[in-house]
């Protein structure tokens, strides 16, 4: 069960962007070891803080994220928060 009611202004592009620059390490927002960890199901909260951290360097990340992080718009985080707060995590 999503922890999260989704916002509707995000629901047409939060799955594509997922889809596009997430999917590959998160799959379904879950997590591969040895690539990305678990998205879906988290405290919006957070991962809005994660983010912050990511983008001030605060975290070891692969380059790949790096800058697809350094990519994406405000409108856009927010796009993917709601993705991930929406969405029950994904059976391993």
């Amino acid at each position: 069960m999503p922890d999260e009611a989704g916002d509707a202004r995000f629901e047409e592009i939060d799955a594509a962007l997922h889809a596009v620059y997430c999917d590959a390490c998160h799959p379904a927002g879950g997590g591969v070891v040895g690539l990305g960890g678990r998205l879906a199901g988290q405290w919006r909260p957070y991962l809005a803080r994660a983010i912050t951290q990511i983008q001030d360097g605060e975290w070891l990340i692969p380059k790949a994220m790096e800058r697809k992080m350094s990519d994406f718009s405000d409108e856009e985080i927010d796009a993917l928060l709601n993705y991930y707060a929406r969405h029950p995590q994904p059976n391993d």
